[in-house]
């Protein structure tokens, strides 16, 4: 066989494996449920899978979200404007009606910021939802973000859903957004020595998220058994302005949509009882 015939066979058969071979882990849907915490990936990387259109989008060896390095980062070099995405492979969500996202994010301004947002989003194919959005934030201390997703607001249930975290503005707003620890599961968590591990300790009302919001936001609250549950809106009067929640619940961690596009904007209480246990809190409205 002469050199230049070696040469073209070798050529051919590595154009087959490149064409049919799929690459690992860019091709695959991911199946429920999924964490991802970035321990695995080197620094200046993304997971494989993963999808940027800007470069600020990496993995950093820093902590500032989460309790370990490293963490996934929007850096504000080099400066861009416009919308910076990064999205995370397909997941397979197919026979699901209500998933829980959960992660934790941390928020550094410059001292004098300018205008920025930051979103949560689903996107189905050319379809994108938004799920959480923080309209010019301030710095935003290490936190951890519940939300839940559903089918008709968020596109659960389609066999390719991505995950995407967006930067709207001029990255030289603010010093960095950091993410951590990200976990999707289904929404509602059964008592099974299975899922012991993510079963709350207590019962808790979580501060909703975003606060301030407008015109929707989400609210977390813990059962650590099951209980008939509501969760009710007042105005500062006491008025009852609406009910979010009103029915028997499992044992577990919840997320309830507030939407409050028919009130007024101003401060309003939502109040949680499951049996004994009632807990108060404030949130929000801005239009």
């Amino acid at each position: 066989m002469t050199t230049l015939s070696y040469i073209k066979r070798s050529l051919c058969s590595l154009l087959f494996i490149l064409l049919f071979i799929p690459h690992q882990g860019y091709s695959q849907s991911i199946e429920l449920p999924w964490s991802e915490d970035f321990s695995e990936v080197n620094e200046f990387e993304l997971p494989a899978g993963w999808e940027a259109n800007e470069e600020n989008w990496y993995v950093f060896n820093s902590d500032f979200a989460g309790e370990e390095q490293p963490e996934l980062v929007f850096w504000w070099e080099p400066v861009i404007n416009g919308l910076a995405r990064v999205q995370t492979p397909p997941i397979n969500t197919t026979g699901y009606t209500e998933l829980e996202v959960s992660f934790r994010h941390f928020v550094g301004n410059f001292g004098d910021p300018g205008i920025y947002d930051l979103r949560l989003v689903t996107i189905i194919g050319e379809d994108r939802n938004v799920v959480l959005e923080w309209i010019d934030p301030d710095n935003i201390p290490a936190e951890e973000v519940f939300v839940q997703l559903n089918r008709e607001d968020h596109g659960v249930g389609a066999e390719e859903l991505h995950l995407a975290w967006e930067f709207e503005g001029s990255s030289d707003n603010l010093t960095r957004w950091s993410i951590d620890d990200v976990h999707v599961r289904e929404a509602t968590v059964e008592t099974s020595s299975e899922t012991s591990w993510n079963m709350p300790e207590r019962f808790e009302l979580s501060q909703n998220y975003p606060n301030p919001f407008n015109p929707s936001t989400s609210i977390r609250y813990d059962l650590p058994q099951s209980a008939h549950v509501t969760v009710k809106v007042y105005d500062v009067s006491g008025r009852l302005m609406a009910t979010i929640v009103d029915e028997q619940r499992q044992a577990g961690r919840h997320t309830a949509r507030f939407d409050a596009s028919d009130l007024a904007s101003g401060l309003y209480l939502y109040r949680m009882r499951a049996g004994e246990f009632v807990q108060t809190r404030k949130l929000m409205l801005i239009k």
